[in-house]
């Protein structure tokens, strides 16, 4: 990448395309001068290539090397204009070389989606999405709490199935951020999706555990409450390293760190006790009914198909099991 020079006007010009025949002028405070070519932008954007032909504005009169074009696109991001226009011309910029952080992802990726380059960068962001996983997705004490889903909206804007299906799953899995905190987030607006099957996990989690074989009222009309074994409660809170049930569900105890919690509690011992209509008495919770429900919760949390997302067809209780989206 040929290092940005001043014109006259105090605006830095990024030379991407030594002959380029387009001066984009990008942004509205903080602008940028980029020189492309309208040959490379017309041949991977069907945007570009409806803009610059003759039936816009932008694409009436001739350009050249020699007599450049300016257009102005003072909505778009600087930085994320640069970042695509190099990738479109078959340049490595700074910004995203090494391991980018999640913010810088999803700008790109923002104008990308927005020009219609997703064909012509498809392997480049599928590159950058399992880069961060490889590198950034393993330093989960170092990630900002809003991480994984600007990852998982990056991955929907480059159209990644199996990537937004990994990142909406560690976002309810890992992410302890405050679901309201989230949902406030205008960057994570736009999947609310995962936030309330996050909370869907937490109360199973809260509910079922204190009651995970309890005995229960045979009456199917007005049945009796449920009956509550304090002394099997304290165990679980104390498994769960608690003063107090149910969990926060912080940095300590996670949805992942929970399930894990659950499946290595073993055997329980529960008092023998119920109303007259109890149908048997049981004594004991299993290590295997543990890690039965621990595993339901689990699949309750599987990352969301992007394809149902995007038709609007999504169902929370039911995995997707539609073959032409698996890919």
């Amino acid at each position: 990448m040929t290092a940005p020079m001043a014109d006259g006007n105090d605006i830095a010009t990024e030379v991407i395309a030594d002959q380029g025949d387009l001066f984009l002028i990008v942004g509205d405070k903080k602008k940028a001068k980029l020189r492309v070519s309208s040959a490379m932008l017309k041949g991977t954007s069907a945007v570009f290539a409806a803009m610059l032909g003759p039936h816009f504005q932008e694409g009436q009169g001739t350009c050249s090397a020699e007599s450049p074009k300016e257009i102005s696109f003072p909505d778009d991001d600087a930085i994320a204009m640069s970042d695509m226009c190099n990738l479109l011309h078959h340049k490595t910029p700074k910004e995203l070389a090494g391991f980018p952080v999640s913010k810088t992802i999803v700008a790109v990726a923002v104008v990308i989606d927005k020009y219609a380059c997703h064909e012509a960068l498809r392997l480049q962001g599928q590159a950058l999405l399992l880069g961060w996983l490889s590198h950034q997705g393993n330093l989960l004490k170092g990630l900002i709490p809003c991480s994984w889903c600007l990852m998982a909206c990056a991955a929907y804007l480059f159209d990644h199935t199996a990537s937004f299906r990994t990142f909406t799953n560690r976002l309810v899995t890992e992410c302890f951020t405050p679901c309201s905190t989230l949902l406030k987030d205008k960057q994570c607006m736009i999947l609310p999706l995962p936030v309330f099957q996050r909370q869907g996990a937490q109360r199973r989690i809260s509910g079922a555990l204190p009651v995970l074989g309890a005995p229960t009222c045979s009456l199917t009309s007005n049945p009796c409450r449920p009956f509550y074994d304090d002394a099997f409660a304290r165990t679980i809170t104390a498994a769960f390293k608690l003063d107090y049930w149910p969990p926060a569900f912080d940095e300590n105890n996670s949805i992942a760190a929970a399930i894990t919690t659950i499946k290595g509690i073993g055997d329980l011992s529960r008092k023998p006790t119920g109303c007259d209509h109890t149908l048997g008495h049981k004594t004991m919770v299993t290590a295997a009914e543990f890690i039965d429900l621990a595993t339901s919760v689990e699949k309750g949390c599987e990352g969301l198909c992007l394809q149902c997302v995007k038709e609007g067809v999504l169902d929370l209780g039911t995995k997707c099991a539609r073959k032409e989206h698996a890919s």
